[in-house]
């Protein structure tokens, strides 16, 4: 008869579903009543439910609660409980994977808690903005973060014991670094300035407390602000017998190249010089574009690039006169014609002058290098080469050597054998 009493006085102080088979609330009072008299056991049921909310038993019983004991928030379970709190924590489980969240604009609810006087608050973030807007003033993407504990309704007491919060970065500055939480509601959130110095890192906000650590990936959300030229060469030959590359960058607010997932078309402009296309594409993910410029005449070239809201300006391309350029082609064209002289000694084939084939190797020489120049002769060299005077020295060279002999060739196909030669009678 003493039983039923028991369990009568549980549901009662309770108000407990039904205890069937497998209820989490009879499971651990059956636990902490065996081997114990009827007076401990009703004394424990009575601590249950007053101390506890029900739906915080199943987290007691696996040992993730914690109640203020000696100034330090300790774990406790069904068997080493000593009183009743008025407040206590509930932590999520350690097995349970902590993948980082992204600190996303709005509220973002947890589900870790801590509850006073039957009271719960869950922990809460709230984040003013988010992705991270770039502060021209600080010069940084930054926002404000607040964190404190979510309660429904209109009851927001005081902690008896507040809840302290540690707060470190990962490529990001947090202000303060450490906060104290003492009040339940939206009158207890404290604030925290977040700050990310540059766009392309990996940020990150870590918050450590007795529930745990949480950590939350930190989007920023850079624009263009700027489109910025460099040219491959600041001086080339004139006349058309140099180019240069001209790379096209996108900035982000920050400074640094923006590989943005939104392509972006760009239009490209020329006062002096020819431009092998008026407008280029950044393609999506990437910072850069690239145009080329060949040289027109001698002077000063300036290449514009602009696009709705940017516009950036390369003035320092300089078109020179190919001096250097002229002499090495000449000169190699002048070798290769010696070096076709021997040849034709040696072999008993010499029908011409040195002089003449001197000159037939300039003539043919510098204009196989000023066809490579201009891209109508195409060769394998490394672009670093072609365009130099290393390069015209020895394109003129191989040109005046194996070009001499294609002269007698177009002559031959111009005047043929005999065309000229006296009609018989």
């Amino acid at each position: 008869m003493k039983k039923l009493t028991i369990v009568a006085t549980v549901i009662c102080l309770s108000q407990a579903p039904s205890l069937e088979a497998g209820n989490p609330i009879l499971d651990t009072l059956k636990k902490w009543s065996i081997g114990k008299g009827e007076n401990l056991a009703t004394n424990t049921a009575e601590k249950i439910v007053r101390t506890f909310l029900p739906e915080d038993i199943v987290a007691l019983t696996n040992g993730n609660v914690l109640t203020m004991q000696n100034g330090t928030w300790t774990q406790v379970t069904a068997t080493n409980l000593q009183g009743a709190p008025k407040q206590y924590l509930v932590r999520l489980p350690a097995t349970e994977p902590q993948r980082p969240k992204v600190l996303s604009r709005g509220k973002m609810i947890l589900d870790e808690k801590i509850v006073q006087d039957k009271v719960p608050g869950k922990l809460a973030l709230q984040v003013l903005q988010s992705p991270l807007p770039w502060n021209s003033s600080q010069r940084a993407y930054t926002t404000d973060l607040q964190v404190g504990f979510e309660v429904s309704g209109k009851a927001s007491p005081r902690l008896d014991s507040p809840v302290t919060i540690n707060l470190t970065g990962k490529n990001a500055e947090l202000k303060p670094s450490k906060i104290t939480i003492g009040k339940m509601g939206q009158d207890g959130f404290a604030n925290i300035s977040v700050t990310c110095d540059r766009h392309d890192a990996e940020a990150r906000v870590i918050l450590h407390s007795d529930f745990g650590e949480r950590s939350f990936d930190i989007p920023v959300g850079p624009h263009t602000s700027e489109l910025k030229m460099s040219a491959s060469e600041k001086r080339i030959f004139g006349y058309g017998l140099g180019t240069a590359t001209v790379t096209v960058k996108r900035l982000a607010e920050d400074g640094r190249e923006l590989s943005d997932s939104n392509s972006l078309t760009v239009s490209l402009s020329a006062d002096h010089g020819k431009l092998d296309s008026s407008a280029v594409t950044f393609p999506s993910g990437q910072s850069r574009a690239e145009v080329k410029v060949r040289s027109v005449g001698l002077g000063l070239a300036r290449v514009s690039v602009e696009s709705d809201s940017f516009k950036g300006e390369l003035a320092d391309l300089q078109f020179v006169f190919p001096f250097g350029f002229i002499a090495s082609a000449l000169a190699g064209g002048c070798l290769g014609g010696i070096g076709r002289y021997f040849r034709m000694k040696n072999n008993g084939m010499n029908r011409k002058s040195l002089g003449r084939l001197v000159v037939e190797g300039c003539v043919v020489g510098f204009l196989i290098v000023a066809g490579v120049a201009a891209g109508v002769v195409v060769v394998q060299l490394p672009t670093t080469v072609i365009g130099t005077e290393l390069g015209a020295l020895v394109i003129a060279t191989a040109g005046g050597y194996t070009g001499a002999p294609m002269l007698d060739k177009i002559k031959a196909v111009f005047n043929p054998p005999g065309r000229n030669r006296p009609q018989p009678a």
